[in-house]
């Protein structure tokens, strides 16, 4: 039984992957804060992925990412890794998506007297956005973001993005 269970796993596992699409993205991303009150200003960053696309509708994908932010403190920056499902609304040349993701991040700050203050806890990253062929490059598309991060911490913050990027499709 055992034996027939694996067996129909793994057809099911490579009939998946023969749907789907590897690609890496790169999205310069804007933050300001979500509160009124906050010990950020504004900043950016920049995101690296790398996913997987299967039926067409649904990605999943994990991501590095960096954003730097003014601050009335020197050398504010929070750092990032998180795991991302996407939900494509519409499969036409420009794709709306809802997105839901979670990570682990660390908040770094250069304290006073050059010491270095981290704070780490994990997040929760709603975002919508569209995903645009373009006719420059097969597998190139452009990728537009609106979301909402909120991070845990032993300070907690509420930050908004917007995010501008590319994704580069493997395989077609």
């Amino acid at each position: 039984m055992k034996k027939i269970i694996i067996l129909v796993v793994l057809v099911t596992l490579e009939f998946t992957c023969l749907n789907a699409q590897i690609y890496t993205s790169i999205i310069a991303k804007i933050a300001i804060p979500a509160a009124s009150y906050t010990d950020v200003d504004n900043g950016a960053g920049i995101n690296f992925n790398i996913g997987y696309t299967f039926k067409r509708s649904f990605d999943f994908n994990v991501s590095a990412e960096n954003l730097w932010f003014n601050s009335i403190i020197d050398d504010y920056k929070i750092r990032s890794v998180k795991a991302n499902i996407k939900y494509f609304v519409l499969q036409k040349a420009i794709k709306p998506y809802i997105s839901f993701g979670s990570g682990y991040f660390q908040k770094n700050i250069k304290g006073p007297f050059n010491t270095n203050i981290k704070e780490n806890g994990i997040g929760f990253i709603p975002s919508v956005g569209i995903l645009f062929e373009t006719k420059i490059l097969k597998g190139l598309h452009v990728n537009t973001s609106f979301s909402y991060f909120k991070i845990y911490t032993e300070h907690q913050v509420s930050l908004i993005s917007l995010g501008f990027g590319f994704v580069y499709y493997l395989s077609n």
